[in-house]
């Protein structure tokens, strides 16, 4: 069956993704949804309130020694404290998300920012912080016992 404009309905433009998202293009970045799209934009009237920094869009961060892939949204940094921090944009909630945020509870190597809402009124909804017992693990694994990253 063809479109108005000669396409079939069958082709890659007319299949509607798994959960129900919109691609989005905006300042060269391709997104995955409407609402990703929205929480940039909130995040950069932070950049210009001089509050953050984007560091890395979708970054990808290995949970566990296993080496368990997961992709946040956006890696930024606080300029006020000088600290990491990782931005997601949900929707909808999978059962593999569900996973991979208690890993990031235990696991997480900065504190995750979980934007939900619609993209007309995105709102940070949540923050997990990183475990106590992860960062001493981390700084003793990758620095010393002592601490000092031997620069």
């Amino acid at each position: 069956m063809k479109a108005r404009d000669g396409r079939f309905f069958g082709s890659r433009r007319f299949r509607k993704s798994k959960l129900g998202n919109t691609r989005v293009q905006l300042d060269g970045y391709s997104f995955a949804s409407k609402l990703e799209a929205a929480v940039y934009a909130q995040l950069k009237f932070l950049i210009l309130a001089g509050e953050i920094k984007i560091l890395l869009h979708q970054p990808r961060v290995h949970l566990t020694e296993a080496r368990i892939l997961y992709i946040p949204d956006f890696k930024c940094l606080n300029l006020k404290t000088n600290e990491e921090f990782f931005v997601e944009a949900k929707g909808f909630e999978t059962p593999d998300w569900k996973i991979k945020k208690r890993l990031w509870e235990k696991y997480g190597p900065a504190p995750l920012h979980i934007w939900r809402g619609t993209y007309s009124r995105p709102a940070l909804k949540q923050i997990l912080t990183v475990s106590k017992i992860n960062l001493t693990t981390f700084i003793n694994k990758n620095c010393g016992r002592d601490g000092d990253a031997g620069f």
